[in-house]
């Protein structure tokens, strides 16, 4: 290697370091403007309360702190001090095993990841007994034993996202639920992994999970009751209205965490050097199968109850109208004579 190789070698790394501190920085500032705007909105929730006690406004405010603190600021700061890897990084694109990345890898999983020691006997096996393929059976080592666990945690915060969402009728609450369960997921699905997509990818997704958090107030402040006609009759009406409009919104909320969560599990899980629209379709593709499961999973009994209370409501008018039609038909039948 050349004197001017060497010059240009190390030029190169100059830039990249300057534009990740850049990256940084962006992502910073974001997240600062973003929490302080959350924080706004909260506490201008809780400024239509007329507190009965002192003492209730400062545990309200210091759980607010609290979640901000350990639901946002700790996730990130959790996720950014973590190996930045994908499981591209162990082949090269003519299919190449890398052995030395294969071996931190495995390193990295056996010491940092939550396995148990009959795994962690079968990806040390994936080492020592398949050296010419090693990277394809360190693969299916994590497509076997860590997706199914990034499933299951996806599946489960999502749920809980759109029970919450759907529950409340707050926007506030809406946008805290959601924001503080994608930070956390990320986290999550990167303390399974082991590893973080890279800074440019993080801070993608970290800018996709505040337009989601900012998707779930809009749902909640968008009076979505009044584009139901079930919601322009009875009482009784108006409050089936408003069911369906809640489960919309939690179903809506409860997708958008699929969405961050598969595509944080494609960015880390991409073995075949895939392009970013790629990886975004085989995630949405995700997220609808575990959205489906979702919903097919609350009780089906009390799902049923409450359509058919729906559809009574719906279709009580219409069923009036046809017995008075009824009982006319049979009044002027009894008048005509035999």
């Amino acid at each position: 290697m050349t004197e001017q190789d060497t010059f240009d070698e190390l030029l190169n790394k100059k830039k990249r370091v300057k534009t990740n501190k850049w990256l940084i920085v962006l992502l910073v500032s974001l997240f600062a403007v973003f929490v302080l705007w959350l924080a706004n909105n909260v506490i201008s929730f809780a400024e239509h309360f007329h507190w009965s006690a002192g003492w209730i406004k400062v545990m309200f405010y210091g759980l607010v702190v609290f979640l901000i603190l350990f639901g946002i600021v700790y996730p990130i700061v959790k996720v950014f001090f973590s190996p930045v890897f994908a499981l591209n990084r162990l082949h090269d694109k003519k299919g190449r095993a890398k052995l030395k990345w294969c071996r931190r890898l495995v390193k990295n999983v056996v010491q940092n990841c939550d396995l148990t020691d009959d795994e962690k006997d079968e990806i040390r096996q994936c080492f020592h007994n398949k050296k010419d393929d090693i990277d394809d059976a360190i693969i299916e080592f994590f497509t076997k034993n860590i997706a199914p666990k990034i499933y299951s945690e996806a599946f489960t915060t999502a749920k809980n996202v759109c029970v919450i969402t759907a529950v409340s009728q707050k926007s506030s609450i809406d946008m805290i639920a959601t924001v503080t369960a994608q930070f956390s997921l990320v986290k999550r699905i990167v303390e399974i992994c082991g590893f973080r997509p890279s800074t440019p990818e993080l801070i993608n997704l970290y800018i996709k999970v505040m337009m989601f958090t900012l998707l779930a107030g809009s749902l909640e402040e968008a009076d979505l009751e009044t584009l139901l006609p079930l919601c322009s009759g009875t009482f009784m009406e108006k409050i089936g209205g408003v069911f369906v409009v809640s489960a919309i919104q939690g179903i809506i909320n409860a997708y958008t965490t699929l969405r961050v969560a598969m595509i944080t599990k494609h960015l880390l899980f991409d073995s075949e050097f895939k392009s970013r629209k790629q990886i975004i379709s085989e995630a949405v593709s995700d997220a609808h199968s575990i959205l489906f499961d979702i919903l097919i999973s609350f009780p089906k009994n009390g799902v049923i109850a409450v359509w058919d209370r729906i559809r009574n409501i719906v279709t009580k008018p219409f069923r009036k109208k046809n017995q008075k039609a009824i009982r006319y038909t049979d009044e002027v039948r009894d008048t005509i004579p035999d």
